[in-house]
Formats: C-alpha cells, sequence, structure tokens
C-alpha cells in the first residue's frame, strides 16, 4: 500500500511538471485502473486484483506520451517495459516461481498499454468522454 501511495505521489508530481489537467489525469488513471479487470477474468479467472498500480502505470504512460518532445518514445518504452518485465525474465532465467511474478507485471503491463492507448484518443473524442 505504501507503495503504490508514494508511486501515486510521484507520478502526480510528474503530471503537474507536464502540465496534464486534472480531468485527463483522473479519466486516465480511473479507466487504467478498472480495464485489467476483463484480462483477469480472461487469463487469471480465480484471481483477485487489489491496489491502484495499474492506474499509476497508466498516467505513467500519459507521462511519457506527453513528454515525447523531451524525451523520444524510443527511449523511454522499452526502458519502461524491460523494468516491468525485469523480475520476471530474471526468474524466467533462474527457472524458479515465474507466474505469480508475471501475474502482478501482466496487471502493471495491462495499465501501462491502457494508459497509452487513452492518451492517443484524439483530443475532440476525449472531450466529449471527459464531458468538456
Amino acid at each position: 500500500m505504501l507503495e503504490n501511495a508514494v508511486g501515486f505521489i510521484f507520478i502526480a508530481l510528474i503530471a503537474i511538471e507536464l502540465e496534464i489537467n486534472f480531468k485527463n489525469f483522473l479519466f486516465i488513471y480511473s479507466l487504467a485502473t478498472f480495464i485489467v479487470i476483463l484480462p483477469l477474468l480472461l487469463v487469471f479467472p480465480f484471481d483477485i486484483v487489489a491496489g491502484n498500480s495499474t492506474g499509476i502505470y497508466g498516467v505513467l504512460a500519459l507521462c511519457l506520451i506527453k513528454a515525447r518532445k523531451l524525451v523520444s518514445l524510443k527511449i523511454t518504452l522499452p526502458l519502461v517495459v524491460i523494468s516491468i518485465f525485469s523480475l520476471s525474465i530474471f526468474n524466467f532465467i533462474l527457472r524458479s516461481t515465474f507466474v505469480p511474478l508475471f501475474k502482478g507485471e501482466f496487471f502493471h503491463f495491462i495499465g501501462f498499454f491502457s494508459g497509452i492507448a487513452l492518451s492517443l484518443i484524439p483530443k475532440a473524442k476525449a472531450k466529449y468522454l471527459l464531458g468538456t
């Protein structure tokens, strides 16, 4: 829980620096938090997800897309994807417990990917969805 709180504060500060408005932040955060439910039911139907880390990864994707003029996505996207799956890759190489670690990282990746997809919604549609 503390990890998620620190991550949320950290990503919120980055979003403020990038001048991401609160409605857009909340839209991406909320949908990325709850969008993981469908893949969860399809891939791991008997598991539960608790927490907001998928929303944090969704907003991280929004921040990376917003900051792409500062740092190229060719650099940031591979680094984030590698960092999401690094523990599973390392454990897979060592042939230790792979599936339990992969589940959490799978959910984080879904949150990150949904943040990318939601960030790329054209502005006209985003304004309609946000009600502005």
